[in-house]
């Protein structure tokens, strides 16, 4: 059973808490903006580590005449990244909607981006990960244009410029 513990809702109420929230399962604690609800840092016993998220989308690519100059005929779509240019669009919480939800087990922070980017943040009791679940869509399309979504994460992690990706479920990439 998930009890609501604070809320920032449509019409501009802040948080019940006056600074930053941290929320504390046994092994890491996040820390979350109190105006906001987005994520600031994470720390366990060894490190502690600031961080921040974005959402934004880019314009998709759209080639009216067939072939474009470089010979390509691909248009942005499924399993194609392939944005009009190179201007990222943020999604602040626009819809001004984040509430904590707080069991025994687990810790949920649901935020909406936008009527169509929504993210469910889960901190569960003795586990040493936190899980971000997003939901996107329907992707608005009224323009004519096509969204490439993003979300952008930044942290004060020292990593020589690698990254790993889980390759959508499959083994780690570097």
């Amino acid at each position: 059973d998930l009890t609501p513990v604070c809320q920032n809702v449509e019409g501009g109420r802040k948080f019940e808490a006056s600074s930053d929230i941290a929320i504390d399962n046994g092994i890491i604690q996040v820390i979350f903006d109190s105006s906001t609800g987005m994520m600031k840092g994470m720390q366990n016993d060894n490190t502690s580590v600031d961080l921040s998220q974005e959402w934004g989308y880019y314009t998709s690519y759209k080639n009216k005449k067939g072939i474009d100059d470089r010979g390509k005929l691909q248009n942005s779509g499924a399993y194609v990244f392939r944005p009009a240019h190179s201007t990222l669009n943020i999604l602040d919480n626009q819809c001004g909607k984040t509430v904590f939800y707080q069991s025994d087990l687990v810790t949920e922070i649901r935020s909406e981006f936008s009527s169509w980017v929504k993210q469910i943040i889960r901190i569960k009791k003795n586990h040493r990960y936190v899980e971000v679940e997003y939901t996107a869509g329907p992707v608005p399309i009224n323009d004519g244009n096509g969204r490439e979504l993003v979300t952008r994460f930044k942290s004060s992690i020292e990593n020589n410029g690698i990254f790993y990706n889980d390759a959508n479920g499959r083994d780690f990439v570097k």
